[in-house]
C-alpha cells in the first residue's frame, strides 16, 4: 500500500474518503475511516475526491484533482504532463493532475470531462465518483498479476487558467452538463426484444453494425459511447437507450457489481451531452419551433396568420429551409453566394431584388467544391457590382488589385473533408451560428458532405435532413442547400419539373420549404441565359422568370444581372425550351398559351435571336440559342 501517496491525494480531516476493494468478482465498497485489513489477493481502489457521506455525486466535495483512466494512452505522451502518472497493467495507464486551486464539484467534473476527451482518455471514467487503482499494489485480473508501477509524482501543479485554456473551456456564464443520480430502470422488466426491433429499424448501417455485433473489436467504451449517442440522435427515449446497449458486447459493466447502476450513469452521461438539433424529446421534436398547441376550428379561422415574409423579395422565404438545384454549370453556387453577400450587406439581389430588413445580417457559406481562388474572384466580382468595392484597378501580372470594405458580415467555412454525419463537424458550425448571429446558411455542395450515406436510402438521409431542420428552428436561420437533379427523372406526364428532377430521395423534396430550379444555356455574346423556376410551400411562387448572366473570366471584374431581362410568357418559353427543343404544337400543349399569343410571342424571340428555328422533317423546332 502507497501510504505516502493516499496522503497526498487526500486532504486532511476533510470528509469520507474510500478505499474499495474486489475479491473473487465481488465488490466491497469501504470508507478509508473504517478500513478493516484488505484479504490478500484483492484488487484495491482508491476515490480521487472525498464525500460527505455515501460514495455518491451529490456528496463530492471540492477538490483540486484531476483524473483519467488512460487505458493505453500514454502518458510521457501528454502535451499537459501529469502530476502523478502509474502503470495500473502493461500498456495501461491512470493518472493526476494537481491544481493550484480548488474546484466546486460541477466545475471540476466539467473540466475533468473535456480533459478525457482531450487526451482520448477513457470516456467513461471522468465522472466525480471513479476510483482508480493505488500505486503500490497487485492487479489480479491478470494471471501474472503485475504490480500496479508509480511512474513518477513530481510533475507540475497546474494553473486552472492552463488547464481550461488546454482543454478548452470557454462557458464563461458557468454552465455545466447536469447528470442525474437516479436508479436505472429493471432491464428485466422490458420486452428488450421489441426495442432492439425499434433500435434496429431507426439506426444507420453504422449504428446496426455496432447494435448487431457478436464480438467486440477496438476500444469497448469508445464503442459503447458512440453507439449511445447513434441512438440518441434517433430520438429514443433514455430509458430505451439503456435497455439496448445493456444486450450489447460493448456493455463491459454487465457482470460487474452494481454494474446496471454504472451503465445507467453512463447513458445519462450521454443524454446531457447530446445536445445535437438531431435528439429528439418527448416534450418537442426539432421539427417544432414550440409545443404543440390544441386550436378548435372556430379559432384557427377567427384567427389572424400573417402570411410568411420575404427575406429576399420573390426569392427565398424568412427563416426558410430549402434547395437550390440544377445542373451542373448552371451557377447554382453563384446564386447562393451573391444572395449571402446581399443579405450580409442589405443590397438588393441581382439589384433588384429587395432584402427585408429584419433578415439582414451575417450568413455563412459552408462550401467544398470550389477552390479558394475561385471563391474570392467570385466574391470581388459580386462586391463591385453592389457598389461595396472602393478601387478596382488591374497590375502588372493582370490580377486585380482591389478596395473594400473589411467589415462585411460574411464568413465562409472552407473544409473539404466536411461531413454532416460527424458531430464534430456539426459542433464547429453550430458555434459559428451562435458565436456570429448567422441568418443564413449555404451548405455547397450536399451530395459531398454526407460521408458513406446513401442519398438513395429516406432512411440514411433523414438524420441529416433532421439536423438541417434543426439549426433552423434552433437558431432561427435560414438553411440554404446546393443541390443536384437527377438523370432521366420526370413527372407522370414526361415533363421534368424541378422537384421531381432532385438526386436522390424523394424525402428531400418532401423536406424542403423553399426551392429554386436553375437551368442555364449560353448565348453568343459571352452572356448566359439562366431560367429559374422557383417553389415556396408558404406562399404563391412567382412564374418561372429567365435573366441574363455576364461574367468575366478569373480576373476580370465584368458581373452582372439583366434583371429586366425575358419575363412573364416569356419565361414560361424560356424554361420549356430549357428542357429540350420544341415544335409550335409541343410548345401550345406544355405552355397552355392560346395559338395566336404564342405565334406573337415566338416571332418576337425569333426576330431579337433569342430562339432559333430549325425545320425537322415536316415539323418546325425552337430552340434556345446556341441550344
Amino acid at each position: 500500500m502507497n501510504q505516502e501517496f493516499l496522503d497526498r491525494v487526500w486532504p486532511d480531516n476533510e470528509g469520507t474518503t474510500y478505499m474499495p476493494y474486489m475479491l473473487n468478482g465481488t465488490w466491497y465498497e469501504k470508507s478509508w475511516d473504517i478500513q478493516a485489513n484488505i484479504p490478500e489477493g484483492s484488487d484495491i481502489y482508491f476515490s480521487v475526491l472525498t464525500f460527505s457521506g455515501a460514495r455518491r455525486r451529490e456528496n463530492a466535495l471540492p477538490s483540486n484533482w484531476l483524473w483519467a483512466d488512460l487505458d493505453e494512452v500514454n502518458p510521457y505522451e501528454i502535451d499537459l504532463q501529469p502530476t502523478i502518472a502509474w502503470q495500473s497493467s502493461p500498456g495501461r495507464y491512470q493518472a493526476l493532475w494537481q491544481l493550484e486551486a480548488s474546484m466546486s464539484v460541477e466545475t471540476l467534473e466539467r473540466t475533468n470531462q473535456l480533459l478525457t476527451y482531450k487526451i482520448g482518455a477513457d470516456k467513461g471514467g471522468w465522472s466525480v465518483t471513479k476510483v482508480l487503482r493505488i500505486p503500490g499494489t497487485k492487479n489480479y485480473k491478470y494471471e501474472d498479476i503485475p504490480e500496479v508501477k508509480l511512474l513518477w509524482d513530481d510533475g507540475p501543479i497546474h494553473m486552472v487558467s492552463t488547464i481550461w485554456q488546454y482543454v478548452g473551456y470557454l462557458d464563461d456564464e458557468g454552465k455545466t452538463i447536469h447528470h442525474e443520480d437516479n436508479s436505472p430502470p429493471p432491464a428485466d422488466t422490458y420486452d428488450k426484444e421489441s426495442v432492439i426491433k425499434k433500435a434496429y429499424a431507426l439506426l444507420d448501417p453504422r449504428g446496426r453494425r455496432l447494435l448487431m455485433a457478436k464480438e467486440a473489436w477496438g476500444d469497448r467504451s469508445q464503442r459503447l459511447w458512440e453507439l449511445e449517442n447513434l441512438l440518441f440522435e434517433t430520438g429514443m427515449a433514455k430509458e430505451d437507450v439503456y435497455i439496448t446497449v445493456y444486450y450489447t458486447v460493448w456493455n463491459k459493466f454487465l457482470d460487474r457489481k452494481n454494474g446496471d447502476v454504472i451503465l445507467w450513469q453512463e447513458v445519462l452521461k450521454s443524454a446531457s451531452k447530446n445536445e445535437d438539433p438531431l435528439k429528439v424529446s418527448e416534450e418537442e421534436t426539432v421539427y417544432r419551433k414550440s409545443k404543440p398547441q390544441l386550436v378548435t376550428y372556430g379559432d384557427l379561422l377567427g384567427s389572424v396568420i400573417d402570411e410568411p415574409q420575404w427575406l429576399i423579395e420573390d426569392w427565398w422565404t424568412m427563416g426558410s429551409h430549402g434547395i437550390v438545384a440544377g445542373l451542373p454549370k448552371s451557377y447554382k453556387s453563384l446564386v447562393t453566394t451573391d444572395m449571402a453577400l446581399s443579405i450580409a450587406t442589405g443590397r438588393p439581389f441581382m439589384n433588384k431584388f429587395e432584402v427585408n430588413e429584419k433578415g439582414v445580417g451575417p450568413t455563412l457559406i459552408v462550401q467544398v467544391e470550389n477552390s479558394p481562388a475561385l471563391l474570392k474572384d467570385r466574391i470581388v466580382k459580386m462586391a463591385n457590382d453592389k457598389g461595396l468595392l472602393k478601387g478596382a484597378t488591374h497590375i502588372n501580372d493582370g490580377t486585380l488589385s482591389v478596395t473594400f470594405p473589411a467589415n462585411v458580415p460574411m464568413f465562409f467555412y472552407n473544409d473539404f473533408g466536411f461531413d454532416m454525419t460527424m458531430s464534430d463537424c456539426r459542433t464547429a458550425i453550430e458555434t459559428i451560428i451562435a458565436r456570429e448571429g448567422i441568418r443564413l446558411v449555404v451548405f455547397d455542395p450536399l451530395y459531398l458532405m454526407m460521408g458513406a450515406v446513401d442519398e438513395n436510402s429516406s432512411h440514411e438521409i433523414r438524420p441529416i435532413l433532421s439536423w438541417l431542420l434543426g439549426l433552423r428552428n434552433k437558431y432561427d436561420v435560414a438553411i440554404m442547400v446546393v443541390h443536384h437533379w437527377g438523370k432521366g427523372s420526370s413527372d407522370k406526364k414526361g415533363r421534368k419539373s424541378g422537384g421531381i428532377k432532385l438526386l436522390g430521395s424523394t424525402t428531400i423534396y418532401g423536406w424542403l420549404e423553399s426551392a429554386l430550379y436553375l437551368e442555364a444555356n449560353p448565348n453568343e455574346d459571352g452572356s448566359s441565359t439562366v431560367v429559374v423556376e422557383r417553389e415556396f410551400r408558404e406562399r404563391l411562387a412567382p412564374p418561372p422568370q429567365a435573366f441574363k448572366l455576364k461574367m468575366g473570366d478569373i480576373g476580370e471584374i465584368e458581373y452582372g444581372w439583366d434583371a429586366e431581362g425575358v419575363v412573364g410568357t416569356e419565361a414560361k418559353v424560356f424554361s420549356l425550351l430549357a428542357t429540350k427543343p420544341m415544335s409550335m404544337t409541343e410548345l401550345k400543349v406544355a405552355s397552355e398559351m392560346g395559338e395566336k399569343k404564342l405565334r406573337q410571342l415566338m416571332t418576337k424571340l425569333l426576330a431579337n435571336g433569342s430562339v432559333t428555328m430549325e425545320q425537322e422533317g415536316k415539323s418546325k423546332i425552337f430552340r434556345l440559342k446556341n441550344d
